[in-house]
């Protein structure tokens, strides 16, 4: 019983220390999710703007905040691609948008195009666009994540599930930041999230312990 209190400390404690990673590689991304089931949107049609539009898959996108009298550019998928912006102070569009998968996952990733909005040249493709996942206080640096102006970004969390990243401009000014997705995969959860390589050596190793009083119990 004591092994198995140390062991459950454990895991809150290393609960309220995990916080999502990213990775820019497919495969890695693969690797991490530990064989989770998968689920793509590939945007291949359309989907008309709007303050609220859903996605094939079930996921919404929703803007809010600022000014939203651009929704119908602001967020779309247009080409085989989704655009979103959000601006700084909310002047010229709204200052969040928030995706939705509808469910929980561990992990999301996408590939993540520069373009960015049509309607919107002159934004920053990427630049200056940040995000969380369930209203978390750390927020990604898009482009500093890719390293690059364009690529595959994954984030994942195995220690706890999320179903919602919310994108904000880095900046507080009247910046505006587009981004546009393609090929965005979900990892979504399993009977049970995968525990990490660490808890497990700890579990054996407490079991092991626990054989071993008992074994010296007996022969005294």
């Amino acid at each position: 019983m004591k092994n198995l209190a140390i062991f459950a400390a454990f895991m809150t404690a290393a609960s309220a220390q995990a916080a999502p990673v990213t990775v820019t590689s497919l495969a890695d991304f693969n690797t991490a999710i530990a064989g989770a089931p998968t689920s793509t949107e590939t945007f291949d049609s359309d989907v008309a703007g709007g303050v609220s539009i859903a996605f094939a898959n079930g996921t919404t996108s929703t803007l809010s905040g600022g000014s939203l009298a651009f929704a119908a550019v602001d967020n779309s998928v247009t080409g085989g691609v989704f655009q979103g912006l959000v601006d700084g102070d909310g002047s010229t569009g709204a200052l969040f948008l928030t995706l939705d998968f509808g469910t929980p996952v561990i992990g999301f990733g996408a590939d993540f195009t520069s373009g960015g909005n049509p309607s919107f040249p002159g934004a920053d493709d990427n630049s200056g666009v940040e995000f969380s996942v369930d209203g978390g206080t750390t927020f990604f640096d898009l482009t500093d994540e890719l390293g690059a102006s364009e690529g595959f970004l994954g984030v994942i969390d195995l220690m706890s599930t999320f179903q919602t990243v919310l994108f904000r401009s880095s900046s507080i000014d009247s910046d505006e930041g587009s981004f546009g997705v393609d090929n965005l995969i979900l990892a979504n959860t399993t009977t049970e999230i995968p525990v990490p390589a660490s808890a497990l050596l700890l579990a054996a190793a407490l079991g092991g312990l626990g054989i071993a009083r008992r074994r010296r119990q007996r022969s005294i």
